[in-house]
């Protein structure tokens, strides 16, 4: 007799024993575990299994709701730099018949845009970071939470040697 429950409706990664991630069609009733439409128990049920069963299942969601929004994310990124890229090709094209053509004003336009998709480039390739940098030690504020959290110490030297030890 063969155990249901190892056998894997989609062999891309279910975990192998659970029997809600091998139920046939279970992305929907996943669905409606999700948006309350369906309880713990309903769902048990209909898989045959217990409650306690669906409660670990919903891990398996969460760690496939995060895989999904993760490939999405690299897919946009991607597409991104193919466009960035695209645009690049067309930019260099322009420049160079405007150079051809003599038209120096269009030239030198076509390659500030060249230089801008240059720096976009790099920022989706990480390599320009080009977000603020905040120091909190220096701010004013973190300064006087932390004089006063040491000060408040006084009395628990152990304690107050540890927190300034794990303080920044």
């Amino acid at each position: 007799m063969t155990d249901e429950a190892s056998i894997s409706v989609n062999p891309g990664g279910y975990e192998p024993r659970c029997k809600a991630c091998n139920f046939p069609g279970h992305e929907e009733h996943d669905k409606a575990l999700l948006t309350g439409k369906l309880s713990d128990s309903e769902y048990a049920k209909i898989v045959g299994c217990t409650s306690k069963s669906i409660a670990r299942h919903r891990a398996h969601i969460a760690k496939e709701i995060a895989l999904s929004a993760q490939a999405q994310a690299i897919i946009s990124a991607d597409e991104l730099f193919k466009s960035v890229q695209d645009e690049a090709v067309v930019v260099r094209e322009l420049r160079d018949t405007a150079r051809d053509e003599g038209d120096i004003e269009l030239a030198l336009k076509a390659v500030d845009r060249a230089l801008k998709c240059i720096e976009l480039y790099a920022k989706i390739q990480g390599i320009i970071k080009d977000q603020p940098t905040v120091n909190i030690t220096l701010n004013a504020e973190w300064i006087a939470l932390r004089t006063t959290i040491i000060t408040a110490l006084e009395p628990f030297p152990d304690a107050r040697r540890a927190v300034v030890d794990a303080l920044p």
